[in-house]
């Protein structure tokens, strides 16, 4: 699969990197409320996992709407919805720690920030069941509320971009804003910051030219498109 970015180049889509969160052994044979599990439950829940494990495979191998839509069918079928909070629970166990609700997430935020042009519409829209508050809400009681069954740093950093795109009231421009200002605050903070403790004049030097510097790159932009529009304009007046 290749994406277009905003420059209209070919790009590969990456697939995402994302492993299974790791399941805490004195976890795993507990349910939602710390209870043992019985063996019927046990069942369930690794005949739940196997499941999830199986479509995660799929959904790394192609990142594609279909194969979203088919997860949300397994997360609507494990009860993922359900008006039974301890169903409830127990779906977002499985579908949390298996890696699959945060790889769909993944998928559909990578998209984004890609900016795949022909294929990010839809695989944002197929996950917008997946991209709202509430699923959040859950996978976060999976991963660090009261009943912790995971601790890997991966998972995280996507709940946190997950909150971005909700902060962003689910708009994809804004999003993309965000992450390309999150992605680049940190490291530049840093590198200003030794700047700064150096010679304070020489940090505002370094930061007033960057702001230069990205002022003269869009008005370079900006005076190319006018341009460009100008001389369609000429040739059609020429035409006409």
């Amino acid at each position: 699969m290749f994406a277009i970015n905003r420059s209209g180049e070919h790009l590969p889509f990456k697939k995402p990197r994302l492993q299974l969160i790791t399941i805490r052994k004195d976890c795993s044979n507990v349910d939602v409320n710390g209870d043992p599990l019985s063996d019927v439950a046990k069942t369930k829940r690794i005949a739940s996992l196997a499941l999830c494990n199986q479509l995660h495979s799929v959904l790394t191998e192609e990142s594609s709407e279909e194969n979203i839509s088919q997860a949300i069918n397994l997360f609507e079928d494990l009860g993922l919805w359900s008006n039974d909070i301890n169903e409830k629970k127990e779906a977002f166990v499985c579908v949390t720690c298996s890696g699959l609700l945060l790889l769909c997430v993944d998928v559909a935020l990578k998209a984004i920030e890609e900016w795949c042009n022909f294929s990010s519409a839809g695989i944002v829209h197929s996950a917008s069941l997946l991209l709202r508050l509430d699923c959040l809400e859950g996978a976060e009681g999976v991963t660090t509320n009261n009943w912790k069954y995971c601790h890997d740093e991966e998972p995280m950093k996507i709940i946190q971009r997950w909150r971005w795109y909700i902060e962003s009231n689910h708009d994809a421009n804004g999003y993309f804003q965000r992450y390309v200002f999150e992605s680049i605050k940190e490291d530049a903070i840093t590198k200003i910051a030794e700047v700064y403790e150096h010679s304070p004049s020489a940090g505002k030097e370094v930061v007033d030219g960057l702001v230069k510097a990205l002022y003269d790159h869009f008005q370079e932009d900006a005076s190319d498109a006018s341009e460009e529009e100008m001389s369609e304009y000429s040739e059609e007046s020429i035409q006409s």
